[in-house]
């Protein structure tokens, strides 16, 4: 890869013992200054040809704001004195357009999201880290930018009490690789398609259901409910799409990978709203609308599982949340429909 790199650092990573809260005051004891506290998406790729479990090198994604991303690659080395693993990174910002262009002939291993609480000892930057999604722990990564450093972080570990057999020998790759298995696989890569489109699912569900329950008060005609359906399936769907295509454009996409985005958006979210006219069409007003309901909130049940099961949350919790929120929609909007009945 011709890439000129801006920097070079070095990190040493281990899994942490103990809760972050009672590590954090440790941190703060040895003199370190607590900077703030960030959220991370992060993207581990190798070379297409390499091995998955042993690659010479790993590349790492970070992204920023606007259209520019961190691209990093990540060597893994071990220190001659302290025996202790760490990871060489070179760094450099570059635009979005040009991160694609260096991963061409790469595939992408894993995709993680972290929350860093960010600490500041002379020159030496401390981070404790938890992987949220999916949860996969806490963890403490030391950054310093030269070997000269090396000491001084062994001290600091050792103040610390922080245990040196916990290590990441390969830093977070081959933590997350050994550790998802094959249905973790399936909801990474279902989360990542649902991290576009969880939103736009949501959101096009209830609008149908509220619409339907609304018009259905207010009008209670088949015709009415159809047009008002096939109205917000075009009206919804188009902004949407150009709303997804501005953003793609933003981040520094070609107009033809926004198009496709965007106009991808568009057919999905048209077919799944259009699809609650079959119902309505084809039988009894009454049941159609039920079946409707129905549909509409398996949708959302699954959407919600599947959410809660990767992140490792509670699946009860935000189920109810869910259909809570679903249910004030719906009656909201059959009392509007009805008020509108009285009043016209």
């Amino acid at each position: 890869m011709n890439v000129k790199f801006n920097y070079c650092e070095y990190q040493l990573i281990f899994q942490l013992e103990e809760t972050l809260s009672s590590l954090e005051q440790k941190i703060i004891n040895s003199g370190a200054k607590r900077v703030g506290e960030i959220s991370q998406e992060e993207e581990f790729w190798i070379s297409a040809e390499e091995d998955l479990k042993n690659p010479s090198q790993m590349l790492r994604i970070r992204n920023e704001e606007g259209n520019l991303s961190y691209l990093s690659v990540i060597k893994n080395k071990k220190s001659e004195e302290t025996e202790l693993f760490y990871q060489l990174t070179q760094n450099t910002l570059m635009k979005n357009s040009q991160v694609e262009e260096s991963l061409k002939n790469c595939k992408r291993v894993a995709k993680f999201h972290k929350n860093r609480i960010v600490f500041l000892k002379d020159t030496i930057q401390v981070n404790l880290e938890r992987i949220s999604i999916p949860q996969l722990g806490s963890f403490i990564n030391f950054t310093f930018s030269s070997e000269e450093d090396f000491s001084t972080v062994q001290d600091l570990i050792s103040s610390l009490d922080i245990n040196i057999k916990t290590v990441l020998q390969y830093g977070y790759y081959e933590y997350i690789v050994e550790r998802m298995g094959f249905l973790k696989k399936f909801y990474h890569f279902f989360y990542d398609f649902l991290g576009n489109t969880a939103f736009g699912i949501s959101a096009a569900v209830l609008s149908i259901l509220g619409l339907m329950i609304g018009v259905y008060a207010a009008l209670s005609t088949k015709v009415a409910i159809i047009t008002s359906i096939i109205s917000l399936a075009l009206a919804d769907s188009l902004a949407d799409t150009y709303a997804l295509y501005s953003q793609k454009k933003m981040r520094g996409a070609s107009t033809l990978k926004a198009l496709k985005f965007g106009f991808s958006n568009f057919f999905s979210r048209f077919l799944l709203t259009s699809s609650f006219i079959l119902p309505i069409l084809f039988l009894d007003k009454i049941l159609g609308i039920v079946i409707n309901l129905i549909f509409g909130f398996t949708i959302l049940i699954i959407l919600n599982l599947l959410i809660s099961i990767y992140q490792e949350s509670n699946k009860i919790k935000s189920l109810l949340k869910s259909l809570t929120f679903s249910v004030i929609v719906l009656f909201s909007s059959y009392f509007a429909g009805t008020l509108i009945n009285m009043l016209f």
